[in-house]
Protein backbone atom coordinates (compact mmCIF):
# COMPACT_ATOMS: atom_id res chain seq x y z
CA UNK A 1 0.00 0.00 0.00
CA UNK A 2 2.82 2.44 0.82
CA UNK A 3 4.13 2.13 -2.48
CA UNK A 4 0.90 2.40 -4.15
CA UNK A 5 0.37 5.94 -2.54
CA UNK A 6 4.00 6.63 -2.71
CA UNK A 7 4.31 5.94 -6.70
CA UNK A 8 0.70 7.94 -6.68
CA UNK A 9 2.21 11.04 -5.34
CA UNK A 10 4.36 11.34 -7.74
CA UNK A 11 2.47 10.61 -10.51
CA UNK A 12 -1.09 11.61 -9.99
CA UNK A 13 -0.17 15.00 -10.57
CA UNK A 14 0.06 14.91 -13.95
CA UNK A 15 -3.84 14.06 -14.71
CA UNK A 16 -4.44 17.53 -13.87
CA UNK A 17 -1.65 19.83 -14.92
CA UNK A 18 0.08 20.67 -17.76
CA UNK A 19 -1.14 20.94 -21.44
CA UNK A 20 -0.37 18.05 -23.64
CA UNK A 21 2.80 18.02 -25.89
CA UNK A 22 3.72 17.06 -29.27
CA UNK A 23 3.57 13.30 -28.91
CA UNK A 24 0.30 13.27 -27.13
CA UNK A 25 -1.11 15.33 -30.00
CA UNK A 26 -0.48 12.06 -32.13
CA UNK A 27 -1.82 9.57 -29.47
CA UNK A 28 -5.03 11.62 -29.35
CA UNK A 29 -5.19 12.28 -33.30
CA UNK A 30 -4.69 8.22 -33.84
CA UNK A 31 -7.40 7.42 -31.02
CA UNK A 32 -9.69 10.19 -32.56
CA UNK A 33 -9.58 7.66 -35.65
CA UNK A 34 -9.49 4.75 -34.11
CA UNK A 35 -12.53 3.23 -35.83
CA UNK A 36 -12.33 5.58 -39.36
CA UNK A 37 -11.29 4.32 -42.87
CA UNK A 38 -8.50 4.24 -43.58
CA UNK A 39 -7.38 3.02 -40.01
CA UNK A 40 -3.76 4.68 -39.28
CA UNK A 41 -1.22 2.12 -39.35
CA UNK A 42 0.00 2.74 -36.04
CA UNK A 43 -3.76 1.94 -34.98
CA UNK A 44 -3.64 -1.22 -36.72
CA UNK A 45 0.11 -2.55 -35.36
CA UNK A 46 -0.27 -0.90 -32.02
CA UNK A 47 -4.14 -0.57 -30.70
CA UNK A 48 -3.87 -1.21 -26.82
CA UNK A 49 -2.64 2.34 -25.82
CA UNK A 50 -5.15 3.99 -28.67
CA UNK A 51 -8.26 2.10 -27.52
CA UNK A 52 -7.87 2.69 -24.47
CA UNK A 53 -7.35 6.57 -25.09
CA UNK A 54 -10.52 5.90 -27.53
CA UNK A 55 -12.74 4.49 -24.31
CA UNK A 56 -11.37 6.95 -21.37
CA UNK A 57 -11.97 9.96 -24.18
CA UNK A 58 -15.82 9.34 -24.55
CA UNK A 59 -16.04 9.35 -20.97
CA UNK A 60 -13.88 12.10 -20.06
CA UNK A 61 -13.57 14.45 -23.31
CA UNK A 62 -9.78 14.67 -24.58
CA UNK A 63 -8.23 16.04 -21.95
CA UNK A 64 -4.63 15.70 -20.57
CA UNK A 65 -6.96 13.01 -17.67
CA UNK A 66 -8.79 10.88 -20.20
CA UNK A 67 -5.29 10.88 -22.39
CA UNK A 68 -2.85 10.19 -19.26
CA UNK A 69 -4.84 8.20 -16.78
CA UNK A 70 -3.58 4.70 -18.39
CA UNK A 71 -0.19 5.52 -18.33
CA UNK A 72 -0.15 7.15 -14.61
CA UNK A 73 -2.00 3.86 -13.29
CA UNK A 74 0.41 1.78 -15.33
CA UNK A 75 3.36 4.29 -13.48
CA UNK A 76 1.57 3.70 -10.10
CA UNK A 77 1.19 0.13 -9.86
CA UNK A 78 4.27 -1.09 -11.45
CA UNK A 79 6.59 -0.72 -8.16
CA UNK A 80 4.14 -2.41 -6.26
CA UNK A 81 4.22 -5.27 -9.00
CA UNK A 82 7.99 -5.10 -9.04
CA UNK A 83 7.76 -5.78 -5.72
CA UNK A 84 5.71 -9.03 -5.50
CA UNK A 85 7.25 -10.54 -8.11
CA UNK A 86 10.76 -9.32 -7.69
CA UNK A 87 10.60 -11.07 -4.17
CA UNK A 88 11.07 -14.81 -5.92
CA UNK A 89 13.82 -13.39 -8.04
CA UNK A 90 16.13 -11.31 -5.71
CA UNK A 91 14.43 -11.92 -2.42
CA UNK A 92 12.02 -9.80 -0.44
CA UNK A 93 14.46 -6.70 0.87
CA UNK A 94 15.93 -6.37 -2.24
CA UNK A 95 13.11 -6.78 -3.96
CA UNK A 96 10.92 -3.57 -2.02
CA UNK A 97 14.65 -1.56 -2.67
CA UNK A 98 13.93 -1.88 -6.05
CA UNK A 99 10.45 -0.92 -6.18
CA UNK A 100 11.82 2.19 -3.96
CA UNK A 101 13.89 2.83 -6.70
CA UNK A 102 11.14 2.83 -9.02
CA UNK A 103 9.11 4.79 -7.75
CA UNK A 104 11.43 7.60 -7.43
CA UNK A 105 13.02 7.09 -11.06
CA UNK A 106 12.62 9.98 -13.39
CA UNK A 107 12.59 8.71 -16.34
CA UNK A 108 9.69 5.94 -15.31
CA UNK A 109 7.66 8.99 -13.31
CA UNK A 110 8.36 11.41 -16.63
CA UNK A 111 7.17 8.10 -19.20
CA UNK A 112 4.05 7.57 -16.54
CA UNK A 113 2.96 11.06 -16.88
CA UNK A 114 2.46 11.30 -20.83
CA UNK A 115 0.14 9.55 -23.01
CA UNK A 116 2.60 7.02 -24.67
CA UNK A 117 3.39 3.57 -25.17
CA UNK A 118 6.66 3.56 -22.60
CA UNK A 119 4.76 3.36 -19.21
CA UNK A 120 2.59 0.45 -20.24
CA UNK A 121 4.97 -1.48 -21.85
CA UNK A 122 7.15 -1.45 -18.56
CA UNK A 123 4.27 -3.08 -16.73
CA UNK A 124 3.69 -5.50 -19.07
CA UNK A 125 7.53 -6.00 -19.79
CA UNK A 126 7.49 -6.67 -16.05
CA UNK A 127 5.13 -9.49 -16.19
CA UNK A 128 6.54 -10.94 -19.32
CA UNK A 129 9.92 -11.34 -17.66
CA UNK A 130 8.32 -12.91 -14.40
CA UNK A 131 6.20 -15.43 -16.28
CA UNK A 132 8.97 -16.71 -18.32
CA UNK A 133 10.99 -17.43 -16.07
CA UNK A 134 8.03 -19.25 -14.19
CA UNK A 135 6.99 -21.33 -17.20
CA UNK A 136 10.75 -21.99 -18.04
CA UNK A 137 11.67 -23.29 -14.67
CA UNK A 138 8.64 -25.06 -13.36
CA UNK A 139 7.83 -26.09 -16.75
CA UNK A 140 4.12 -25.60 -16.52
CA UNK A 141 1.63 -25.71 -19.69
CA UNK A 142 -0.05 -23.01 -17.84
CA UNK A 143 2.65 -20.57 -17.15
CA UNK A 144 3.51 -20.80 -20.78
CA UNK A 145 0.49 -19.95 -22.36
CA UNK A 146 0.44 -16.73 -19.97
CA UNK A 147 3.48 -15.73 -20.80
CA UNK A 148 2.84 -16.17 -24.75
CA UNK A 149 -0.63 -14.05 -24.26
CA UNK A 150 1.28 -11.35 -22.29
CA UNK A 151 3.96 -11.11 -25.11
CA UNK A 152 1.17 -10.93 -27.67
CA UNK A 153 -0.18 -8.18 -25.42
CA UNK A 154 2.79 -6.11 -24.38
CA UNK A 155 4.00 -6.46 -28.78
CA UNK A 156 -0.02 -4.54 -29.30
CA UNK A 157 1.20 -1.75 -27.13
CA UNK A 158 4.29 -1.36 -28.81
CA UNK A 159 6.70 -3.62 -30.86
CA UNK A 160 9.77 -3.36 -28.65
CA UNK A 161 7.48 -5.19 -25.88
CA UNK A 162 8.77 -8.53 -27.49
CA UNK A 163 12.26 -7.13 -26.29
CA UNK A 164 11.35 -8.60 -22.78
CA UNK A 165 11.50 -11.85 -24.00
CA UNK A 166 15.36 -11.66 -24.36
CA UNK A 167 16.55 -13.25 -21.11
CA UNK A 168 13.77 -16.11 -21.58
CA UNK A 169 15.58 -16.95 -24.58
CA UNK A 170 18.95 -17.22 -22.88
CA UNK A 171 17.14 -19.41 -19.80
CA UNK A 172 15.33 -21.35 -22.76
CA UNK A 173 18.10 -22.92 -24.23
CA UNK A 174 20.06 -23.90 -21.08
CA UNK A 175 16.96 -25.94 -19.79
CA UNK A 176 15.82 -27.03 -23.28
CA UNK A 177 16.52 -30.78 -22.56
CA UNK A 178 14.65 -30.91 -19.25
CA UNK A 179 11.46 -28.81 -20.00
CA UNK A 180 8.11 -30.63 -21.14
CA UNK A 181 7.67 -31.03 -24.89
CA UNK A 182 4.64 -28.81 -24.53
CA UNK A 183 5.93 -25.80 -23.17
CA UNK A 184 8.74 -26.02 -25.27
CA UNK A 185 6.33 -25.86 -28.03
CA UNK A 186 4.08 -23.44 -26.50
CA UNK A 187 7.13 -21.12 -26.13
CA UNK A 188 8.73 -21.62 -29.17
CA UNK A 189 5.84 -21.41 -31.46
CA UNK A 190 4.88 -18.06 -30.05
CA UNK A 191 7.39 -16.14 -29.36
CA UNK A 192 7.99 -17.28 -33.45
CA UNK A 193 5.03 -16.99 -34.41
CA UNK A 194 4.58 -13.10 -32.76
CA UNK A 195 7.97 -11.98 -34.39
CA UNK A 196 6.46 -13.42 -37.89
CA UNK A 197 3.52 -11.27 -37.24
CA UNK A 198 5.43 -7.98 -36.39
CA UNK A 199 7.82 -8.65 -39.02
CA UNK A 200 5.23 -9.95 -42.38
CA UNK A 201 2.04 -9.16 -42.00
CA UNK A 202 1.22 -5.33 -43.35
CA UNK A 203 -1.29 -4.15 -40.66
CA UNK A 204 2.02 -5.01 -37.71
CA UNK A 205 5.25 -4.35 -39.77
CA UNK A 206 4.50 -0.90 -41.78
CA UNK A 207 4.64 0.94 -38.44
CA UNK A 208 7.79 -0.78 -37.81
CA UNK A 209 9.10 -0.34 -41.23
CA UNK A 210 8.45 3.31 -41.48
CA UNK A 211 10.68 3.64 -38.11
CA UNK A 212 13.38 0.97 -39.45
CA UNK A 213 13.52 3.71 -42.64
CA UNK A 214 13.67 6.66 -40.59
CA UNK A 215 10.31 8.42 -41.53
CA UNK A 216 8.39 7.73 -38.14
CA UNK A 217 10.70 10.03 -36.68
CA UNK A 218 14.41 11.22 -35.14
CA UNK A 219 16.12 8.13 -34.23
CA UNK A 220 19.76 7.90 -32.84
CA UNK A 221 23.06 6.03 -34.11
CA UNK A 222 24.37 4.09 -32.08
CA UNK A 223 26.71 5.98 -29.86
CA UNK A 224 24.00 8.52 -29.35
CA UNK A 225 21.84 5.62 -28.27
CA UNK A 226 23.97 4.53 -25.46
CA UNK A 227 24.67 7.83 -24.08
CA UNK A 228 20.94 8.64 -24.43
CA UNK A 229 20.01 5.09 -22.55
CA UNK A 230 22.83 6.11 -19.99
CA UNK A 231 21.86 9.43 -18.89
CA UNK A 232 17.86 8.74 -19.28
CA UNK A 233 18.65 5.28 -16.59
CA UNK A 234 21.38 7.04 -15.16
CA UNK A 235 25.03 5.90 -13.83
CA UNK A 236 23.59 5.28 -10.76
CA UNK A 237 20.89 2.29 -11.29
CA UNK A 238 23.54 1.17 -13.92
CA UNK A 239 25.94 0.78 -11.09
CA UNK A 240 23.73 -0.93 -8.71
CA UNK A 241 22.91 -2.91 -11.44
CA UNK A 242 25.92 -4.29 -11.53
CA UNK A 243 26.63 -4.50 -8.19
CA UNK A 244 23.22 -6.39 -8.05
CA UNK A 245 24.80 -8.38 -10.30
CA UNK A 246 27.76 -9.32 -7.98
CA UNK A 247 25.80 -10.17 -5.10
CA UNK A 248 23.38 -12.25 -6.81
CA UNK A 249 26.13 -14.40 -8.34
CA UNK A 250 27.17 -15.64 -5.08
CA UNK A 251 23.58 -16.98 -3.89
CA UNK A 252 21.12 -16.72 -6.60
CA UNK A 253 23.35 -17.42 -9.79
CA UNK A 254 20.28 -18.33 -11.97
CA UNK A 255 18.92 -15.06 -10.97
CA UNK A 256 21.41 -13.13 -11.46
CA UNK A 257 22.06 -14.54 -15.32
CA UNK A 258 18.70 -14.61 -16.17
CA UNK A 259 18.07 -11.16 -15.25
CA UNK A 260 21.44 -10.10 -16.92
CA UNK A 261 20.19 -11.49 -19.81
CA UNK A 262 17.04 -9.84 -19.71
CA UNK A 263 18.65 -6.68 -19.55
CA UNK A 264 21.78 -6.85 -21.51
CA UNK A 265 20.16 -8.60 -24.82
CA UNK A 266 17.81 -5.89 -26.01
CA UNK A 267 20.39 -3.14 -25.42
CA UNK A 268 22.32 -5.27 -27.39
CA UNK A 269 19.72 -6.06 -30.27
CA UNK A 270 18.98 -2.32 -29.87
CA UNK A 271 23.23 -1.11 -30.57
CA UNK A 272 23.18 -3.40 -33.60
CA UNK A 273 20.51 -1.40 -35.05
CA UNK A 274 21.81 1.83 -34.09
CA UNK A 275 24.70 0.45 -35.65
CA UNK A 276 23.56 -1.15 -38.98
CA UNK A 277 21.91 2.64 -39.78
CA UNK A 278 18.17 2.09 -38.04
CA UNK A 279 16.99 5.35 -36.03
CA UNK A 280 15.98 3.64 -32.66
CA UNK A 281 15.91 5.47 -29.90
CA UNK A 282 16.81 4.95 -25.50
CA UNK A 283 13.33 4.25 -24.51
CA UNK A 284 12.78 1.34 -27.23
CA UNK A 285 14.70 -0.63 -24.10
CA UNK A 286 11.59 -0.11 -21.84
CA UNK A 287 10.66 -3.53 -21.79
CA UNK A 288 14.04 -4.78 -20.14
CA UNK A 289 14.15 -2.54 -18.01
CA UNK A 290 12.28 -4.10 -15.12
CA UNK A 291 15.44 -6.53 -15.12
CA UNK A 292 18.13 -3.89 -14.51
CA UNK A 293 15.74 -2.39 -11.45
CA UNK A 294 15.79 -5.95 -10.14
CA UNK A 295 19.32 -5.62 -10.14
CA UNK A 296 19.50 -2.69 -8.77
CA UNK A 297 17.57 -3.28 -5.81
CA UNK A 298 19.87 -5.99 -5.22
CA UNK A 299 22.64 -3.73 -5.60
CA UNK A 300 21.61 -1.73 -2.74
CA UNK A 301 20.99 -4.42 -0.19
CA UNK A 302 24.45 -5.36 -1.38
CA UNK A 303 25.33 -1.83 0.03
CA UNK A 304 23.16 -1.99 3.32
CA UNK A 305 24.84 -5.44 3.65
CA UNK A 306 27.36 -4.36 6.58
CA UNK A 307 24.38 -2.23 8.69
CA UNK A 308 21.98 -5.22 8.22
CA UNK A 309 24.24 -7.61 10.18
CA UNK A 310 24.33 -5.18 13.02
CA UNK A 311 20.27 -5.87 13.47
CA UNK A 312 19.36 -7.63 16.29
CA UNK A 313 17.97 -11.24 15.46
CA UNK A 314 20.81 -11.64 12.74
CA UNK A 315 24.05 -13.08 13.04
CA UNK A 316 26.54 -10.99 13.90
CA UNK A 317 23.49 -8.69 15.87
CA UNK A 318 24.55 -6.02 18.01
CA UNK A 319 22.41 -3.23 20.47
CA UNK A 320 21.60 0.30 18.92
CA UNK A 321 19.34 -1.31 16.68
CA UNK A 322 17.39 2.23 16.63
CA UNK A 323 20.73 3.50 15.15
CA UNK A 324 21.60 1.18 12.78
CA UNK A 325 17.51 1.81 11.80
CA UNK A 326 18.60 5.71 11.23
CA UNK A 327 22.00 4.75 9.29
CA UNK A 328 20.44 2.17 7.00
CA UNK A 329 17.40 4.99 6.11
CA UNK A 330 20.23 7.47 5.90
CA UNK A 331 22.22 5.37 3.18
CA UNK A 332 18.96 4.53 1.38
CA UNK A 333 17.97 8.46 0.91
CA UNK A 334 21.89 9.39 0.01
CA UNK A 335 21.25 7.04 -2.65
CA UNK A 336 18.19 8.17 -4.04
CA UNK A 337 19.47 12.11 -3.58
CA UNK A 338 20.39 12.76 -6.83
CA UNK A 339 17.09 12.02 -8.64
CA UNK A 340 15.00 14.49 -6.23
CA UNK A 341 16.06 17.05 -8.84
CA UNK A 342 14.49 15.54 -11.91
CA UNK A 343 11.48 14.24 -10.03
CA UNK A 344 10.89 18.00 -8.75
CA UNK A 345 11.48 19.49 -12.54
CA UNK A 346 8.90 16.78 -14.22
CA UNK A 347 6.43 18.07 -11.08
CA UNK A 348 6.74 21.64 -12.61
CA UNK A 349 5.94 21.49 -15.86
CA UNK A 350 6.36 18.34 -16.61
CA UNK A 351 9.73 19.43 -18.70
CA UNK A 352 6.48 20.77 -21.73
CA UNK A 353 6.81 23.72 -23.45
CA UNK A 354 3.84 26.28 -22.79
CA UNK A 355 2.40 25.60 -26.32
CA UNK A 356 -1.38 27.07 -24.94
CA UNK A 357 0.23 30.46 -23.20
CA UNK A 358 1.76 31.02 -27.24
CA UNK A 359 -1.51 30.32 -28.32
CA UNK A 360 -3.14 32.78 -25.93
CA UNK A 361 -0.63 35.09 -27.04
CA UNK A 362 -0.77 34.63 -30.78
CA UNK A 363 -4.89 34.36 -31.03
CA UNK A 364 -5.32 38.00 -30.80
CA UNK A 365 -2.39 39.09 -33.42
CA UNK A 366 -2.85 37.23 -36.00
CA UNK A 367 -4.87 38.68 -38.85
CA UNK A 368 -5.60 37.38 -42.32
CA UNK A 369 -3.15 37.22 -44.54
CA UNK A 370 0.09 36.48 -42.22
CA UNK A 371 1.66 33.68 -42.35
CA UNK A 372 2.94 31.22 -39.25
CA UNK A 373 5.39 28.87 -39.34
CA UNK A 374 6.14 26.81 -35.73
CA UNK A 375 7.98 23.95 -34.70
CA UNK A 376 5.17 21.11 -33.82
CA UNK A 377 2.44 23.10 -35.94
CA UNK A 378 -0.04 20.57 -35.31
CA UNK A 379 0.06 20.92 -31.76
CA UNK A 380 -0.80 24.93 -31.94
CA UNK A 381 -3.36 24.68 -34.07
CA UNK A 382 -5.04 22.28 -32.03
CA UNK A 383 -4.78 25.20 -28.88
CA UNK A 384 -5.52 27.65 -31.17
CA UNK A 385 -8.55 26.31 -33.25
CA UNK A 386 -9.25 23.03 -31.65
CA UNK A 387 -8.85 19.42 -32.94
CA UNK A 388 -11.24 20.11 -36.02
CA UNK A 389 -9.46 22.56 -37.31
CA UNK A 390 -9.11 22.34 -40.58
CA UNK A 391 -11.10 24.97 -42.39
CA UNK A 392 -10.34 26.69 -45.80
CA UNK A 393 -8.49 30.16 -45.16
CA UNK A 394 -10.06 33.00 -44.40
CA UNK A 395 -13.51 30.87 -42.91
CA UNK A 396 -14.20 30.44 -39.45
CA UNK A 397 -13.19 32.69 -36.32
CA UNK A 398 -10.55 33.59 -35.07
CA UNK A 399 -8.74 34.32 -38.31
CA UNK A 400 -6.90 31.73 -39.89
CA UNK A 401 -3.46 32.96 -41.71
CA UNK A 402 -2.85 32.39 -45.11
CA UNK A 403 0.23 29.85 -44.49
CA UNK A 404 0.49 27.75 -41.65
CA UNK A 405 3.16 25.18 -41.58
CA UNK A 406 5.93 22.96 -40.09
CA UNK A 407 9.04 25.10 -39.02
CA UNK A 408 11.94 25.26 -40.37
CA UNK A 409 9.94 26.80 -43.60
CA UNK A 410 11.77 25.89 -47.17
CA UNK A 411 13.93 28.58 -48.44
CA UNK A 412 11.44 28.73 -51.58
CA UNK A 413 9.14 30.35 -48.69
CA UNK A 414 11.62 32.22 -47.38
CA UNK A 415 12.44 33.68 -50.58
CA UNK A 416 8.60 34.80 -50.89
CA UNK A 417 8.51 36.82 -47.39
CA UNK A 418 11.56 38.64 -48.33
CA UNK A 419 10.09 39.57 -51.95
CA UNK A 420 6.25 40.61 -50.28
CA UNK A 421 7.05 41.76 -46.68
CA UNK A 422 3.97 39.88 -45.23
CA UNK A 423 4.04 39.36 -41.85
CA UNK A 424 4.72 35.65 -40.07
CA UNK A 425 5.57 34.56 -37.11
CA UNK A 426 7.82 32.05 -35.94
CA UNK A 427 7.55 29.95 -33.18
CA UNK A 428 10.16 27.92 -31.93
CA UNK A 429 12.13 25.80 -28.73
CA UNK A 430 15.11 28.45 -27.49
CA UNK A 431 16.91 25.43 -27.76
CA UNK A 432 15.80 24.65 -31.61
CA UNK A 433 16.13 28.20 -32.36
CA UNK A 434 20.35 27.82 -30.84
CA UNK A 435 20.72 24.83 -33.24
CA UNK A 436 18.83 25.72 -36.46
CA UNK A 437 22.62 25.98 -38.63
CA UNK A 438 22.68 21.98 -38.00
CA UNK A 439 19.50 20.91 -39.32
CA UNK A 440 20.72 21.13 -42.78
CA UNK A 441 19.98 23.62 -45.97
CA UNK A 442 16.39 24.48 -43.99
CA UNK A 443 17.45 25.13 -40.98
CA UNK A 444 20.32 27.22 -42.02
CA UNK A 445 18.32 29.02 -44.41
CA UNK A 446 15.58 30.03 -41.43
CA UNK A 447 18.82 31.01 -38.95
CA UNK A 448 20.00 33.96 -41.70
CA UNK A 449 16.35 35.08 -42.17
CA UNK A 450 15.84 35.22 -38.64
CA UNK A 451 19.17 36.93 -38.03
CA UNK A 452 18.29 39.68 -41.01
CA UNK A 453 14.66 40.15 -40.95
CA UNK A 454 12.87 39.13 -37.44
CA UNK A 455 12.98 40.48 -33.77
CA UNK A 456 12.04 38.73 -31.06
CA UNK A 457 8.07 39.73 -30.19
CA UNK A 458 7.83 37.21 -27.10
CA UNK A 459 9.69 34.68 -25.29
CA UNK A 460 7.73 32.38 -22.83
CA UNK A 461 9.11 30.06 -20.26
CA UNK A 462 12.60 30.65 -18.02
CA UNK A 463 15.69 28.79 -18.03
CA UNK A 464 16.27 26.33 -14.92
CA UNK A 465 19.45 24.72 -13.68
CA UNK A 466 17.14 21.18 -13.59
CA UNK A 467 16.17 21.87 -17.19
CA UNK A 468 16.67 24.00 -20.25
CA UNK A 469 14.82 23.25 -22.87
CA UNK A 470 11.13 24.49 -21.96
CA UNK A 471 11.69 28.19 -23.45
CA UNK A 472 9.39 29.06 -26.53
CA UNK A 473 10.48 32.07 -28.74
CA UNK A 474 8.06 34.06 -30.84
CA UNK A 475 9.74 35.45 -33.67
CA UNK A 476 8.06 38.50 -35.74
CA UNK A 477 9.32 39.60 -39.40
CA UNK A 478 7.68 41.35 -42.25
CA UNK A 479 5.66 44.51 -42.07
CA UNK A 480 2.57 44.00 -44.43
CA UNK A 481 -0.61 42.50 -42.43
CA UNK A 482 0.97 43.92 -39.10
CA UNK A 483 -1.97 45.20 -36.12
Amino acid sequence: MLLLLAGALLRAPFLFDHGIDDDEFYTLRNSVELLSSPTPSAVKSWPVLFGVVRGLSELFGPTPFALRLFPVLCGILAPAFLFLLGRRLIGERAALLAALLLVCWPWHQYFSGVARYYAPTFLLGLLVIDRLHLAITRGRLKDGVVAVALLALAALTHATGLLAAGGGLLLFCTRLASMRLRVRLVLIGGVAGLAAVVMFVPAFSEPVLRVVSGEGGLGYDAIYFLMSLIFNVSPLLLGLGLLGVAALLKGRSDSALYLSAAVSLPIVVLGVLATLGVGVQARYAMAALPALLLLSGAGLERLLKPLLSGVPGVPGGKEHSGRLVLQRGALVLAVLLPFFPSLASNLIDGNRHDVPGVARYLEGRLQQGQMLFAESHSLLAYYLYGYDRWLPPGEGQPPFPRVFGESPPSPAQLDTLRASGVRAHFVIPENVSELLPALGADGRALDRFLRDRAVIEYRLGQRRLDYHRNVLTVYRAGRRGSS
